[in-house]
């Protein structure tokens, strides 16, 4: 994936790093909802076609993080609600490319920086910088799942 498709998918992410703040309330979604809305389990019940139990099971089990995402739809729709799910970065998706690559290409250089300075080659610190940012660019032209490898370098 090229850094232009991963900089418009940070674009579509943007509003979401507001979410961080994200509340969660104690009795969970799926209660909270339908109190407020002063629905009975009975009666969220009859909308999902499913029995009292089964309400009290999922609001239960909501809250344990255990029920299913589908679950979790159903509900909402029967809530009159829209049901929302994400993956919000903690940071932006390029950040997070670039952090790696630093990491990457800093073992690597520091690696090369060893041997030469043993072999009296060491670099200056403007150039030695010049060639960090030179790797970085070029991991991150390359196929970036080679970022991501459990590998000593």
């Amino acid at each position: 994936m090229s850094l232009r498709v991963i900089r418009q998918i940070d674009r579509y992410l943007a509003p979401w790093y507001k979410v961080v703040d994200y509340y969660q309330p104690k009795r969970g979604w799926v209660q909270t909802i339908r109190k407020s809305l002063g629905m009975t389990t009975t009666q969220l019940a009859s909308r999902l076609g499913v029995s009292r139990s089964r309400v009290k099971a999922i609001e239960r089990t909501e809250k344990e993080d255990a029920l299913t995402l589908r679950t979790l739809r159903e509900c909402a729709t029967a809530l009159n609600c829209t049901f929302v799910y994400a993956l919000v970065p903690n940071t932006s998706l390029e950040d997070m490319l670039k952090q790696q690559a630093t990491k990457i290409a800093t073992q690597i250089l520091n690696q090369v920086s060893h041997s030469m300075s043993l072999e009296d080659q060491g670099v200056d610190k403007k150039e030695a910088q010049a060639q960090l940012n030179d790797m970085i660019n070029e991991l991150l032209m390359g196929n970036l799942k080679h970022l991501w490898e459990d590998k000593d370098v």
